[in-house]
């Protein structure tokens, strides 16, 4: 790889519903599903994280942006309730990485999702942010590769 790749960083968001589990989460049987995925949720989902990936995996009571960390976030833009078998939807954000480790994490954070049955829908799925060198003119070569 050209060192001007090794150049790029790569973040990411996944977007993933949580399936009903046998309160994995230890809601209590009177647990009503809400707008957003409670807090207990994304903390259990980021302590199971922080163990499957080998990172600290926060999950902030209150929602601020997190720009440098591992992070289990509410995402309160899907509506999950209308959505069959899903519990609540949290976003899994990774840090500005360089682009072969990104890549790495995020297969670990498929399988990690797949083990735990989680799912994406229509209105859910994977967001690439990409941090991309001043490479003048030859950005276009990278397009045609």
């Amino acid at each position: 790889m050209d060192l001007e790749y090794e150049k790029v960083l790569l973040g990411f968001e996944l977007e993933v519903h949580l399936p009903y589990r046998d309160d994995r989460y230890g809601l209590g049987a009177e647990f009503e599903p809400s707008e957003e995925t409670p807090w207990r949720v994304r903390k259990t989902v980021a302590e199971e994280l922080s163990e499957a990936l080998g990172v600290e995996v926060k999950a902030p009571y209150r929602l601020r942006k997190v720009s440098n960390d591992w992070a289990v976030l509410p995402e309160n833009d899907i509506d999950h309730l209308d959505i069959d078998d899903s519990f609540g939807v949290v976003e899994v954000v990774s840090p500005p990485l360089p682009l072969q480790e990104a890549l790495r994490y995020l297969v670990k954070v498929f399988e990690y999702c797949t083990y735990m049955e989680m799912f994406t829908s229509i209105l859910s799925g994977l967001h690439l942010n990409m941090s991309l060198p001043r490479w003048g003119n030859k950005f276009h070569s990278v397009h045609k590769e």
